[in-house]
């Protein structure tokens, strides 16, 4: 019983005639998998427990996958190009969908978006490329009702097109879109994480909860470079992202967005050219050692060309991104056997005085033999001390 979500995306296509009446079409295709699986552990409820017996509880708001679906959207468009419409051939029709909106009203997700349409157009004898927006909007049913701490991340992939040139100039587009969707709800787990007590033994029985806890999702830009050999002046230029990869580097880690870049341009003696290229983009993010990072390229940008008459350098916009799910286990206490009280022992001081190292108040109060709220009381303190502080602790 697990959730999955897979995005997909177009990497590469690369088409080469082979005959008069053979056209050979070579597709590349990333896909971006999530999955997680369910799994139940029973949270410690400790009842009633005595004085000397202390419990370290901590409450964690968590955002945890609880649903996941596809809906599928058909789009059937006429849309206005400008120009006479004369002498006009449609050579390309590229759809990059993108989400603009989305949320969560009671049993449904609602979301809107644009497809943005990349055209090569044949316009009385002149290539020249045209970009068009298409808005669409949807909603689909959910399994039941969530409130306002929902939320939902959406993966769009293009499934199907078709598009063509009336009679009247117009650009008629017929296209199906899959979205993919996971819902994150928030929970809050009240749970003991330790106990102890200076009057006795205490067995503990613990428990490691590994939750696939969304800690962020956002959306960050980088500009992907690269060079060719190859000398023309660009007429069109598409980019196709790949599957990004991170590496850790003291503290932060660093993505790794590559893309292969698709110029059309003509040659010195005006003969059209076709040449593809590969190009990186970098970003560096704030993470810690554990967490785990899912990021996509969901949008790129125009591509951009500069030749100094020897190589052509390419750089494009990618829009990618990033989930951020928390690889760091809690420690759960799951039962407690308490062994008899012992005697207190009359060579104990009563308060020890302690420069603070950067200790937690319950692990200098473990060491003392005292409680966190005795330690706050003495100190005047609210929280956590300071590090280099003074402090005192009364020993129970």
């Amino acid at each position: 019983d697990g959730l999955m979500s897979i995005c997909c995306g177009l990497h590469s296509a690369d088409a080469r005639v082979v005959s008069a009446r053979k056209l050979m079409l070579r597709v590349s295709v990333n896909a971006l998998g999530i999955g997680t699986c369910g799994e139940e552990a029973a949270v410690f409820v400790p009842g009633e427990v005595p004085e000397d017996v202390q419990l370290l509880r901590r409450t964690y708001p968590v955002m945890l996958p609880v649903e996941a679906g596809e809906k599928n959207v058909l789009l059937d468009e006429e849309l206005d190009l400008p120009g006479n419409g004369q002498d006009r051939k449609l050579l390309r029709c590229l759809m990059t969908p993108r989400i603009q909106e989305q949320r969560i009203v009671g049993d449904r997700l609602v979301f809107r978006g644009s497809g943005k349409l990349h055209l090569l157009l044949m316009d009385e004898g002149k290539l020249r490329s045209e970009i068009l927006d298409v808005p669409f909007s949807a909603f689909t049913d959910l399994e039941r009702e969530y409130d306002e701490g929902g939320s939902a991340q959406i993966d769009l992939a293009v499934t199907a097109m078709e598009a063509e040139l009336t009679e009247e100039g117009k650009l008629r587009l017929k296209s199906g879109l899959a979205a993919q969707y996971i819902l994150w709800n928030r929970h809050v787990l009240d749970i003991v994480e330790d106990a102890w007590s200076h009057r006795r033994d205490i067995r503990l029985r613990e428990q490691i909860l590994l939750l696939p806890a969304l800690l962020e999702y956002r959306t960050e830009n980088c500009v992907a470079m690269g060079k060719t050999h190859q000398n023309m002046t660009a007429v069109d230029g598409m980019c196709w992202p790949g599957c990004a990869s991170g590496q850790m580097e003291d503290g932060r880690m660093m993505l790794t967005v590559p893309a292969a870049a698709q110029l059309l341009g003509r040659e010195e003696n005006g003969a059209f050219q076709g040449t593809n290229a590969q190009v990186e983009g970098h970003i560096m993010l704030e993470q810690e050692e554990g967490n785990l990072v899912y990021a996509s390229a969901v949008e790129s940008g125009s591509v951009q060309v500069s030749s100094d008459g020897t190589e052509t350098e390419i750089r494009c916009e990618l829009s990618v991104a990033i989930r951020t799910l928390s690889g760091q286990g809690i420690t759960m206490v799951t039962g407690m056997e308490l062994g008899e009280t012992r005697p207190a022992d009359p060579e104990r001081p009563c308060v020890i005085l302690r420069r603070n190292g950067g200790e937690s108040l319950w692990n200098m109060a473990k060491a003392s033999g005292s409680t966190v709220d005795a330690i706050r009381e003495a100190n005047g303190l609210t929280g956590e001390p300071e590090k280099g502080r003074i402090l005192l602790l009364p020993v129970q």
